[in-house]
C-alpha cells in the first residue's frame, strides 16, 4: 500500500498520493539555487560569474564600451576642430564683426527713420505722396516713404530720394504711411 503525503501545492488537509514537501532548511536552499538560476540566465552572455570570481564575456563588453567612448570622443573633437577654424577664420577676415557691424547701420537707419518720421508727421508735414525724408538719415542710407502697396506716385522722382537715385547713398529704408518698414535695402 502507498504511503501517503502531504501535497507540496500545501492544500489544507489534501492528503494522498504526490510530491513530498522538503523540510523547512532544505527549502530555503532551493529558493536559493532558484534565484542563482535566474540571475544566471537574465545576465546571458554579457557577464555570468563564474567561480572563480572572473566574468565570462567581459573583454567584450568592455571591447565594446571603449570602442561607442571613442566614438562619442572623435565626434566632440571634430565638432570642435569646425568651430576653431572657423574662428579663426573670422579672426583674420573680421567677416562677423562686417555683418554684425552692417545689421547695426541698418537697424541705427531703421530708428532714425522712424524717429523723422513722427517728427515730420507732429510738424504736420504732408506725407500721402510718399516724398523723401532725408538724403542721408546716416552716412550711406536715404529715409523714404512709400505706400504699401506701391501706387504710382511713389515711382515719380520728386517723391524719391535723389541721393539714391543718383547713387549718393547705396541702401535706403522705406516706410509705409503709418511709419512701419515696407523695405529696406
Amino acid at each position: 500500500m502507498p504511503a501517503r503525503h502531504r501535497f507540496a501545492s500545501g492544500e489544507a488537509g489534501g492528503e494522498g498520493v504526490g510530491v513530498k514537501s522538503p523540510p523547512p532548511k532544505q527549502s530555503h536552499k532551493l529558493a536559493l539555487i532558484s534565484l542563482k538560476e535566474i540571475a544566471s540566465s537574465s545576465l546571458g552572455k554579457l557577464g555570468t560569474p563564474r567561480n572563480d570570481g572572473a566574468f565570462h564575456n567581459l573583454g567584450k563588453i568592455m571591447k565594446r564600451a571603449i570602442f561607442i567612448l571613442s566614438l562619442i570622443l572623435i565626434m566632440v573633437f571634430l565638432s570642435g576642430c569646425k568651430q576653431g577654424v572657423e574662428q579663426r577664420v573670422d579672426d583674420l577676415t573680421g567677416a562677423s564683426t562686417v555683418r554684425t557691424g552692417q545689421e547695426a547701420e541698418k537697424d541705427l537707419a531703421i530708428a532714425q527713420c522712424k524717429e523723422l518720421f513722427q517728427r515730420e508727421k507732429a510738424d504736420g508735414r504732408d506725407i500721402s505722396k510718399g516724398p523723401c525724408l532725408s538724403n542721408e538719415i546716416i552716412p550711406d542710407w536715404v529715409c523714404d516713404i512709400a505706400h504699401n502697396p506701391r501706387q504710382e506716385v511713389d515711382d515719380k522722382s520728386e517723391n524719391q530720394c535723389s541721393a539714391f537715385r543718383e547713387g549718393k547713398a547705396h541702401h535706403f529704408v522705406e516706410l509705409d504711411q503709418n511709419g512701419e518698414v515696407v523695405k529696406t535695402y
